[in-house]
């Protein structure tokens, strides 16, 4: 998967740089990816890596996700005791933070184990308190959610009209944010409501037509169902949606159809559940607790030398400034002895010098260390770039003008093709060098996700996966001191075949010039990550190309260069008429110009941020 390759890329270049909170996201988003794909094992391992270095840097809420995440595996094993055990810690941390948001997440997974557990009172409490929370957090996705799980309890209760209103709130709620995943699970669930509608009426001798029309209903939902499933490869909902299309078959006396659904649902079954995963899933839990206690134990006998170590420092120290003292008073009193302690001054001062030549030998190594590590993580990040072959394929009158202000960069481009659709963006990640070159990994790797492995084509609702990808990956609440990294980009979506193309901007604009004219496009002002107030939908635009038409996209490091004459900002402005003037130019001599005129501005001062632009003509 496109997906797992540049999460890993990511680890790798958290890894060099020993940037312990890329590496932790990186291991929850494998964890993540594999669970979706029912590798359990290797998830639950993923989780708990990210669970230790989230204890070692006291990630409070990092250890909170991880144990939430880590709960989810045992509660998809049906280790339902041990989902409550973890699923309860997390809750109390949650609750210690005061995040509503989050608090209302352990409260709704743990309403879903009661459900499972058939504890329905406990269940629609823990549900009901959830929707609480998130209707004050104004948390949509979470409404949805919680409104599915209500249904769920009220189906149980064979209270079925309650059940359906819940359910058509949630579906029209996931419908909206575009959320996939969801509305396959809310479309199985609504089509294994009205097959058990069905069941109770024919046991109640309902007349014949009204319980066989709610088995073709429930057909129908299921079949919706697996075709969103099987477009995003979610093999669990593909399982669920093979079981019950079975079952349908055997009550619609179609033996058949029931068998082959049948033994498509166990072979999937096989797959995603065998005895060797719980074993190993097992071991690893007792491992990680072992590991735990070893750690602590290590980490206390380091603090006790430690102790020893400052206390055996603070007497140096102290001796020392006696002995300076002492020194003193004989320079000061005994000054016919001048010419001998100047020797014995000398001769410390040599002692120093080697001491600090020493340590200035070891700065330079440890320079030169970081400094390869660096460069080993540029060219992770150059390996993850559309190559200029790749570029010129898709778009051949075209240019990227790509100017890092560190060895590596916070600003990326990414190009894909899909479904007929050309997709790129030019995206300027959250800060500059080691954090924003990890970010920049993080959110290609998200971008292929949505695309390439989901399907998804529309540019708004790219977005939607990448900013749902970024808040879980970082652990984004709006809880103070948190990372509140995101990204400020333009993406397209170029159709050939119709000259039209669809395009979102978050926080920055996208230039097109027609004839002699610049048309700067609406924005969205709001980055794709977290956002403290309400975070909206973002707006797709479209456009009908016409011959000629150039646009741009670019990060806001080429108008916020410092230079010239006095030392100013370029400016927007400025930009746009360069831009102008360049029409009559060539797409490569466009590229070529414009490096030359921010070289020229910047003279001799420090680039200020990563550049990027890119151009592109259509014919």
């Amino acid at each position: 998967m496109q997906s797992a390759k540049y999460n890993k890329l990511a680890l790798t270049l958290a890894e060099v740089l020993e940037y312990k909170p890329g590496i932790a996201a990186c291991f929850e988003n494998l964890g993540t990816i594999l669970q979706n794909e029912g590798n359990y094992d290797l998830a639950l391992s993923n989780f708990l890596k990210s669970l230790s270095l989230c204890e070692e840097t006291g990630n409070k809420t990092g250890i909170a996700g991880c144990l939430n995440n880590i709960g989810a595996i045992h509660f998809y094993l049906k280790n339902y005791e041990k989902t409550l055990e973890y699923w309860g810690q997390s809750l109390s941390m949650e609750k210690k933070s005061g995040n509503t948001k989050r608090i209302a997440v352990m409260l709704n997974n743990i309403g879903v184990v009661y459900e499972k557990q058939k504890d329905f009172d406990k269940a629609l409490e823990h549900h009901h308190e959830s929707l609480k929370f998130r209707e004050e957090a104004g948390d949509k996705a979470g409404i949805a959610q919680s409104n599915q799980n209500i249904a769920i309890i009220y189906a149980r209760r064979e209270k079925f009209q309650e059940a359906i209103n819940y359910f058509e709130k949630s579906l029209e709620m996931r419908k909206q944010l575009g959320d996939k995943r969801g509305v396959s699970q809310t479309t199985g669930n609504i089509g294994l409501l009205y097959l058990e509608w069905a069941e109770y009426q024919r046991k109640k001798d309902i007349p014949l037509n009204i319980f066989t029309a709610k088995y073709q209903k429930a057909k129908n939902y299921i079949e919706e169902s697996l075709k969103i499933a099987k477009d995003i490869n979610a093999k669990n909902e593909i399982k669920y949606a093979y079981l019950n299309l079975s079952e349908i078959y055997e009550k619609q006396n179609n033996p058949d159809e029931a068998l082959r659904y049948y033994k498509l649902y166990s072979s999937i079954k096989d797959t995603l559940f065998t005895e060797e995963s719980s074993g190993k899933i097992a071991e690893m839990d007792a491992k990680y607790q072992v590991e735990k206690a070893k750690s602590e134990k290590e980490a206390l006998e380091k603090d006790k030398a430690l102790q020893g170590a400052s206390l055996k420092l603070q007497r140096i120290i102290i001796w020392s400034a006696a002995g300076g003292i002492v020194l003193l008073a004989v320079f000061v009193f005994f000054i016919y002895r001048s010419n001998k302690q100047k020797q014995v001054v000398n001769i410390q001062l040599e002692q120093k010098n080697a001491s600090i030549k020493k340590a200035g030998e070891e700065i330079k190594e440890k320079s030169k260390e970081i400094t390869d590590s660096i460069r080993y993580a540029q060219q992770i990040q150059k390996a993850i770039l559309p190559g200029d072959e790749q570029i010129k394929k898709l778009l051949p009158n075209s240019f990227v003008l790509f100017k890092p202000h560190s060895i590596v960069s916070g600003d990326f481009y990414w190009i894909t093709e899909r479904d007929g659709k050309i997709i790129f963006t030019a995206s300027d990640c959250t800060g500059h060098g080691v954090p924003g070159a990890f970010m920049s990994v993080l959110c290609t790797s998200l971008l292929n996700e949505a695309v390439n492995e989901k399907g998804i084509t529309k540019p708004n609702e790219i977005f939607y996966e990448v900013r749902k990808g970024i808040i879980n990956s970082l652990k984004q609440t709006g809880e103070t001191g948190e990372q509140q990294d995101g990204m400020d980009s333009v993406l397209c979506a170029l159709d050939m075949k119709s000259k039209t193309i669809e395009f979102v901007c978050a926080n920055n604009p996208l230039y097109l010039i027609r004839g002699w004219e610049l048309i700067e496009s609406e924005k969205d002002k709001q980055p794709v990550g977290f956002l403290t107030v309400e975070q909206k939908p973002f707006k797709n635009q479209e456009l009908k190309l016409q011959k000629d038409d150039t646009i741009y996209l670019f990060s806001d490091g080429y108008c916020d260069q410092f230079g010239g004459p006095n030392d100013k900002r370029f400016m927007k402005k400025r930009f746009k008429e360069l831009l102008l003037s360049l029409q009559p130019k060539s797409m490569e001599e466009q590229k070529e110009i414009l490096d030359k005129t921010i070289e020229e501005w910047k003279g001799d001062r420090e680039q200020t941020d990563d550049i990027l632009i890119i151009g592109v003509r259509f014919a």
